[in-house]
């Protein structure tokens, strides 16, 4: 990841608008940049975070993760398509995955497909132009 960059990526949320059984999840898929897993959940010994420790004792915590790219766009579009960087041809900064893959299905476009509204707090994708393919909403950015 750039050096430059050093802040929290995003807080994606999915949730049921109306859920159709009882057993159909909510879904909180919370994404981080340039942070590390600095977090008692991932071993930390010297962090202090037990709200989120809690949540991720009671989901699902990827403790084998790997960054596809060490460039924020290209790692950021692969965790969202679920193609490599080079499937998307995305290797900068600059490239619109939807430019060069325009029918790729996005994790939260994809879940919206299913009756899902999705919505996103911060910045998951590097794109400057937001990617209303994948938003039930307007994306609401974090000033700063």
């Amino acid at each position: 990841m750039a050096a430059g960059m050093r802040w929290l990526l995003v807080v994606l949320v999915v949730a049921a608008c109306r859920p159709a059984s009882p057993r159909r999840p909510n879904v909180l898929f919370i994404a981080v940049d340039d942070l590390r897993p600095a977090l008692g959940a991932y071993g930390d010994s010297i962090a202090i975070t037990p709200n989120i420790d809690r949540l991720a004792r009671s989901g699902v915590t990827f403790l084998q993760a790997q960054g596809q790219q060490g460039v924020c766009n290209p790692a950021r579009a692969s965790i969202m398509t679920g193609r490599r960087p080079d499937s998307l041809r995305v290797w900068d900064l600059d490239t619109d995955f939807r430019t060069t893959v325009p029918d790729v299905v996005t994790l939260p476009q994809f879940f919206r497909q299913q009756g899902y509204f999705a919505t996103v707090v911060g910045k998951i994708y590097h794109n400057i132009l937001p990617d209303s393919l994948s938003w039930s909403e307007p994306e609401m950015k974090i000033p700063g």
